[in-house]
C-alpha cells in the first residue's frame, strides 16, 4: 500500500429528500487546499450509498488515513436505529457505516448531529460517530447539534490546516474554534457556529 490518502465526501442536493447545501463544493475545495495528502473526491452523485458501499467491498477504504464528509445527517432519537448520513441515492445508516472497514482514518463529519447520540435501555449509546468508530475509526470530529454548511467552512479550513501542520486532531479543533472565539470581526465568530464540535477517540498522529 501507499501513503495515506484523503477521501473528501460530497452531497449538495438530495433530490427533495432534504434541503440543498450550496456552500458544499467551497468546503471541499478548502479543505483539499489545506491538506497535505493526496485527496479523492466524491461529489454529488459520486457521493452515494452505492460508490461507498462498493469502496467498502473492495477494502479500498483502508488507505484513506483521512475521511472528511459534508452533507446532511440525522440522529432521530427515539427510532431506534435510524440514524443516517444523507447521500445522493438514499440514506447511509448506522449499520451501514459500521461494517465498513477502516483502518485507523481521521474522520471529520460536517454533518448535523454528528456527535449527539440515543440512549437506549442498558445505556447503549446509538450515534453516527460510535458506527464510524466501530467501522475502525481512530478518532471521529462531528458535532451536537445542527450546522450551517456556509457557516462552518470558516472552522473546517481552520481545522485542517492546523492539522496538516502537526497531526494532532485534538489540538487542531482547540486551535481553530480559539482563533474564530477570538475573531470578533468574522461573521462567523458565534460559537454556534463552531462551539458543538467535538472530537471521539485517539487524537494523536499516526
Amino acid at each position: 500500500p501507499g501513503p495515506p490518502a484523503a477521501l473528501l465526501i460530497g452531497c449538495r442536493s438530495f433530490a427533495g429528500r432534504a434541503p440543498e447545501l450550496p456552500g458544499v463544493a467551497d468546503e471541499l475545495e478548502a479543505v483539499a487546499a489545506a491538506t497535505t495528502l493526496p485527496c479523492d473526491r466524491l461529489l454529488d452523485a459520486q457521493a452515494s450509498c452505492a460508490q461507498l458501499s462498493a469502496l467498502a467491498a473492495a477494502g479500498r477504504l483502508a488507505r484513506y488515513g483521512l475521511i472528511h464528509i459534508a452533507s446532511h445527517a440525522q440522529l432521530l432519537a427515539s427510532r431506534r436505529g435510524a440514524a443516517h448520513l444523507k447521500l445522493w441515492d438514499g440514506d447511509l445508516q448506522l449499520a451501514k457505516i459500521a461494517a465498513m472497514d477502516l483502518a485507523g482514518a481521521l474522520v471529520v463529519l460536517s454533518a448535523c448531529e454528528g456527535a449527539d447520540a440515543e440512549l437506549l435501555p442498558g445505556e447503549e449509546a446509538l450515534s453516527l460517530s460510535r458506527a464510524w468508530i466501530e467501522a475502525g475509526a481512530r478518532a471521529v470530529v462531528a458535532s451536537l447539534w445542527p450546522v450551517y454548511d456556509r457557516a462552518v467552512l470558516a472552522l473546517m479550513a481552520r481545522f485542517h490546516a492546523e492539522l496538516a501542520a502537526h497531526g494532532d486532531a485534538a489540538l487542531a479543533l482547540t486551535r481553530a474554534q480559539r482563533s474564530l472565539a477570538a475573531d470578533p470581526h468574522h461573521l462567523l465568530a458565534g460559537p454556534r457556529c463552531w462551539a458543538g464540535f467535538l472530537l471521539f477517540g485517539d487524537a494523536a498522529p499516526t
